[in-house]
């Protein structure tokens, strides 16, 4: 299955992208994924890979550009076909029942909940959306059922509040519970554990690992946190910009890791240990574009193993169905090419950064209890009410913050430029200057704006026939 997005879709890349011309962005390329009953798969990467469009996707808020959805419901005849998802009219009697079968946990508890609403009638929204229950006491049964699946005791504690009332791991179990209320097939956890307390984390995870048992449904896990993978599933899947580098037993992949991107992802988890020394990472960067895709390896740019043909021959699949990798060499090819020409040798495409070895921690001068190292930033750690954001607001001057949400910390009324200019050390003779310069900036983008106005409506009266 792929995934594309055409960049001439919109009204501004109609008008003015050349018409020769056809770029996409490759969301998506080629992925084959299946997911058995009451199975959990991970799927794995860094930002931009492709992770969220491909559990969109499977959840039919985006359609296909290439290949097909099979879906076979749970509890039907296991020798008849699955049916095509794409070929469903939105709206029949079996594209609801799918949309029934398929929900999903979004990632950020704070925008994925409607804060008017009660914590009922959030749960209820999709009970009255399938028109299932009717029956007000069989509503209540059924609400009260699904908070008690997610570990939210006593229900009724919870039923008349609102979302800003709860915490940040109890609103992540809400959005859990409006998924489960239908009880569907497959949930898609889209980074369910991102935006939670570290000591939230685990909890979550464990509760994902008592629903699949509960109620026998498949979960498709999606996060770029490996060791979360490797805790919660049954299967991994790694993704690098759209396309699937590397598939097996979540075990397996993780202690025997095949492909150079898993390898570095796994070398570069840290350890809580005080005295740990990081090895060296082979890769640097961020995940490509994913419009001008490489002509060969999707990972070629960023490799420590890149050879010629990395940059022109797509690579082929390697290993066994249970566990594979995507890649020109075998393994024991790229212990030798690491043999030949050692990483820093000089060799295309060879980065790596080395990490120095920290110092060990010592007692500050005149501290109490406090410990620092030297070029490290210090931590404060610690559950939520514990005080840990207090110290901060005690400095007069002198220290910057960043805030943990990067929805909440902006003036919602202020634009980028306000909001930059407040650090600006600046003073009013350049601020004019800048205004000044963004002043007939601002003129030439109206004129292009005018002009692009003018045009449309021209364009209108020419087909009505007014012109």
């Amino acid at each position: 299955m792929s995934k594309h997005f055409d960049l001439r879709g919109s009204w501004s890349g109609a008008l003015f992208s050349r018409t020769t011309s056809h770029r996409v962005v490759h969301a998506v390329d080629d992925v084959t994924l299946a997911i058995r009953p009451a199975e959990i798969v991970a799927i794995v990467g860094e930002s931009g890979s492709g992770k969220t469009t491909l559990g969109k996707t499977i959840l039919r808020l985006y359609g296909p550009t290439v290949g097909r959805i099979l879906y076979r419901p749970r509890g039907g005849d296991p020798a008849a076909e699955p049916f095509s998802v794409g070929d469903l009219r939105a709206g029949s009697p079996k594209f609801r029942a799918y949309r029934r079968a398929t929900q999903t946990i979004f990632q950020d508890p704070y925008d994925s909940l409607d804060p008017k609403l009660t914590i009922f009638d959030i749960v209820e929204e999709p009970l009255r959306a399938h028109h299932l229950v009717h029956d007000p006491a069989e509503v209540q049964h059924r609400i009260e059922g699904a908070l008690e699946a997610v570990r939210l005791t006593p229900p009724h504690n919870f039923l008349d509040r609102y979302p800003h009332e709860l915490s940040g791991g109890e609103r992540q179990r809400v959005a859990a519970a409006r998924a489960l209320v239908l009880r569907p097939d497959i949930l898609v956890a889209d980074e369910p554990i991102s935006m939670l307390d570290v000591s939230l984390r685990a909890g979550f995870l464990n509760l994902l690992q008592g629903l699949r048992r509960e109620f026998g449904m498949s979960i498709l896990y999606i996060t770029h946190d490996i060791v979360s993978a490797r805790y919660l599933a049954d299967r991994i899947l790694v993704m690098y910009l759209g396309v699937t580098v590397e598939g097996g037993m979540a075990e397996e992949t993780i202690r025997v890791p095949l492909h150079p991107y898993t390898k570095a992802l796994i070398q570069a988890v840290p350890t809580p240990n005080p005295n740990w020394t990081p090895g060296t990472l082979e890769i640097v960067g961020t995940v490509g574009n994913a419009i001008d895709i490489p002509a060969g390896c999707r990972f070629s740019r960023r490799c420590p193993y890149r050879q010629t043909q990395c940059d022109t021959v797509v690579p082929s699949r390697r290993g066994s169905d249970d566990h594979w990798y995507l890649c020109h060499f075998t393994q024991e090819e790229l212990a030798a090419i690491r043999a030949a020409a050692p990483l820093g040798g000089g060799r295309a495409g060879a980065v790596q950064v080395r990490i120095a070895r920290p110092r060990p921690p010592r007692r500050a001068r005149g501290g109490r209890g406090v410990l620092r190292r030297s070029g490290a930033p210090p931590a404060l750690l610690g559950l939520y009410n514990y005080g840990r954001t207090m110290p901060l607001f005690l400095f007069i001057g002198g220290i910057l913050v960043m805030f943990i949400g990067a929805w909440y910390d902006f003036g919602a009324r202020e634009v980028v430029g306000d909001l930059v200019e407040h650090h600006l050390p600046f003073g009013p003779t350049d601020l004019d200057y800048l205004y000044r310069q963004q002043f007939w900036l601002t003129m030439i983008y109206l004129g292009i704006a005018g002009l692009y106005m003018t045009t449309a409506v021209t364009m209108f009266l020419w087909a009505g026939g007014a012109l």
